[in-house]
């Protein structure tokens, strides 16, 4: 790995962390012995036993088992990350999607016992009333100890409450979120009770990035330049289920769905998501803003790229063609016309700031009157409708299909059915169709595809295949853990050996055509 790799490793882990309220707890308790450790030491610190009750006691455990949870969960993070906490009481009960789950008294108690211990290493924040940043606390010492002999393995995650799926975001500039209530809005329980349905299921299947650990970390250092220099948030595989978030105080404004580690993921690095030790593709709607746009008001977008704007992109990955998207998607939501390209965006596309807009306009003469209207989050409720729709309709067969927004990942054998129901479901939402562009493949070295490059010679058969699949796995071992997990959770022994030996076979046959796609992902 580069120098300058390690290097953004070691910075990232510096700074990144897992938010308390963005980590779920396993249905059993993965360190057992730790939580009860941390109980005996807070009843040993305990000056007096006065007002002390079995329910404390049991509160505490179960406050000293979710803390132990985001402190391995942190550590088994790409990079590795801190547990982001607030320490000080007055910032325990802030707004509703930021209070914790137990009483500022039991983690204060169980904080104080892990110090005692000596497994934790605290820096403390800094606040002020609008800001700051809170505590970040690591796991070190006999703990760490315990976390990297107990390698992050899939387990099946609780999901959310239901009443804590649904979140309404107030303000502008300084966002204030807030928990729903059932009698705010009619469609609420029917969105609670999908989200449900579909947080159960994607907690059930195993999704996680199938790749080398350096595709994975590169991964991690890609993500950290989209992340806030205060705040960056690491690749952390059981983060799957997801909430509704809408905007402005509006049920008709925003809604997306987020929460899934794979939204964050560099494009890149998408096609190595597996779902269930599979290959995935992703699809996306073209356009998907201004289609909706047009088509909400009885429009036709017309053929072409709706991004071209006269400066002949030499293709659909030119940088210009992705600042004209994200002008004009900047556009859709800015209602204060403040918005403007920096002024080496503007460089990039060789045209000044007025000439940009004038461009977009004749572009887009029958919609121009609704830019900066502020209509985009509108335009995101529908496509957040749209996307609810695509995902129940794999639910019904028990198929995970993972959300970007506009976007799709799912296994590739359903690739068909993806691009036939995100057809349907904006068809029915508009009664016009749409452009659905799917990624292709990309088979570089994973769990089940090795690199031929690295098979030993001079060795008889049968040890040439043991020792370059221990050479493969310690490659791909932060994949294999975490699926291994999945794998002993839900198959049986004969159905584990049964794999194994298809995958032998497998690549047996196959072994030439895997060498071919490494050396054709490498020279890409």
């Amino acid at each position: 790995m580069s120098k300058s790799i390690l290097s953004g490793l070691a910075e990232q882990s510096n700074n990144s962390a897992i938010w308390y309220t963005s980590f779920q707890l396993p249905d059993e308790d993965r360190h057992p012995n730790q939580t009860q450790l941390v109980a005996f030491e807070i009843q040993r610190l305990r000056s007096s036993t006065k007002g002390l009750t079995k329910v404390l006691a049991n509160l505490e455990v179960k406050t000293a088992r979710w803390f132990i949870e985001g402190l391995y969960q942190a550590h088994h993070c790409v990079p590795n990350a801190a547990l982001a906490l607030p320490l000080s009481e007055e910032l325990h009960s802030r707004t509703e999607t930021t209070s914790l789950p137990y009483s500022f008294g039991c983690i204060q108690r169980v904080v104080k016992a892990a110090q005692s211990l000596g497994w934790i290493d605290i820096v403390k924040g800094n606040h002020v009333l609008n800001g700051g940043q809170v505590s970040r606390i690591r796991a070190t010492g006999e703990l760490v100890r315990a976390f990297q002999a107990h390698p992050l393995g899939w387990t099946k995650m609780a999901t959310p409450c239901p009443s804590e799926l649904i979140v309404m975001s107030s303000g502008k500039r300084k966002k204030i979120r807030r928990f729903v209530r059932l009698d705010e809005h009619s469609a609420i329980p029917i969105w609670q009770r999908n989200l449900n349905q579909i947080n159960e299921l994607l907690t059930s299947k195993c999704i996680h990035l199938d790749t080398t650990n350096e595709n994975i970390r590169l991964a991690a250092v890609s993500q950290t330049k989209k992340s806030s220099k205060e705040f960056i948030a690491p690749i952390n595989f059981p983060k799957v289920s997801l909430r509704r978030i809408f905007a402005r105080n509006r049920f008709d404004c925003g809604g997306r769905f987020y929460g899934g580690w794979w939204q964050y993921t560099p494009s890149a690095f998408r096609p190595y998501v597996s779902i269930d030790g599979e290959i995935t593709v992703e699809s996306d709607y073209s356009g998907m803003a201004l289609n909706c746009l047009y088509a909400l008001f009885n429009e036709q977008l017309g053929e072409g790229d709706p991004y071209d704007i006269g400066l002949n992109y030499l293709n659909e990955s030119d940088p210009r063609r992705k600042l004209v998207k994200k002008y004009i998607n900047a556009v859709l939501n800015d209602e204060h016309n403040k918005f403007r390209l920096s002024h080496d965006e503007l460089c990039t596309l060789g045209i000044s700031s007025r000439e940009l807009h004038a461009r977009v306009v004749r572009r887009h003469p029958k919609i121009a009157k609704h830019f900066n209207t502020g209509i985009g989050l509108h335009l995101q409720f529908v496509e957040s409708e749209i996307a609810q729709n695509v995902m129940m309709s794999f639910l019904q067969d028990s198929e995970a299909c993972l959300p970007i927004h506009d976007s799709f990942i799912v296994r590739h054998q359903q690739i068909e059915k993806l691009e036939y129901l995100m057809q349907d479901s904006f068809q029915r939402q508009f009664n016009s169709k749409i452009k659905i562009k799917s990624e292709n493949l990309v088979l570089g070295e994973r769990m089940a595809a090795p690199n031929p490059d690295l098979i030993p010679q001079g060795l008889p058969y049968k040890e040439q295949a043991s020792t370059f699949y221990q050479m493969h796995n310690s490659r791909v071992s932060m994949s294999f853990d975490y699926y291994a997990g999945w794998v002993m959770a839900t198959q049986t022994l004969d159905e584990i050996n049964t794999r194994y030996d298809e995958a032998v076979q497998w690549w047996q046959a196959n072994r030439e055509n895997i060498r071919a796609c490494i050396n054709d992902a490498k020279e890409r």
